[in-house]
């Protein structure tokens, strides 16, 4: 109370959850629109908010720059268009492996790709990929595989209300989709 016996009305100061939100929604946008050279540019703009002591801006620019390297990160990793219905040799290490009658669904880290055909894009190793194998040989997830597969980049049905496994797979981590093919053999 004040000395006239008036309410003192508390000060309001904005919190941090709104800027926040927008940084990150931010760093999403500049994830996906972004070139890569932009990174060394938020490095030093960092780098001066805290030489400024702008403790908060510096907060907030982190924020933007985990977000938006997460985003780039994962579309970086996906298959490049030129690659599409080619065989390429891939290698890498089992994660899950899944029989469904004659079907195994297997998940793949790739640790090795090139493209058989000569002449062709270069694949750079396209981190996680969901694959199918019809009549596949014994596998066990951690064994360590080399593959002829055809990719395609992770999509799915988008329904509304329903399950949207073209997101799920972003959200796993799967940068592609495709099947093992039995020429030449594993």
């Amino acid at each position: 109370m004040h000395k006239d016996g008036s309410a003192v009305r508390p000060r309001w100061e904005p919190g941090l959850a709104m800027p926040v939100a927008l940084a990150a929604l931010a760093g999403v946008g500049a994830g996906w629109w972004a070139p890569p050279a932009l990174f060394p540019g938020w490095a030093l703009a960092a780098l001066m908010l805290g030489a400024a002591g702008r403790w908060r801006g510096l907060a907030l620019a982190l924020v933007m720059a985990v977000t938006a390297q997460g985003v780039f990160s994962a579309k970086a990793a996906e298959l490049p268009l030129g690659l599409l219905r080619e065989d390429l040799a891939v290698e890498g290490r089992l994660e899950s492996v899944s029989r469904e009658g004659e079907l195994t669904r297997l998940t793949l880290r790739v640790e090795g790709c090139r493209p058989l055909a000569a002449g062709r894009l270069p694949c750079d190793a396209p981190g996680r990929v969901r694959l199918s194998y019809y009549d596949a040989p014994p596998m066990r997830p951690g064994e360590r595989w080399a593959l002829t597969v055809r990719l395609r980049p992770p999509a799915g049905f988008t329904n509304p209300g329903t399950f949207d496994y073209g997101a799920w797979l972003w959200r796993e981590g799967i940068h592609a989709t495709g099947y093992v093919r039995r020429d030449p053999p594993p």
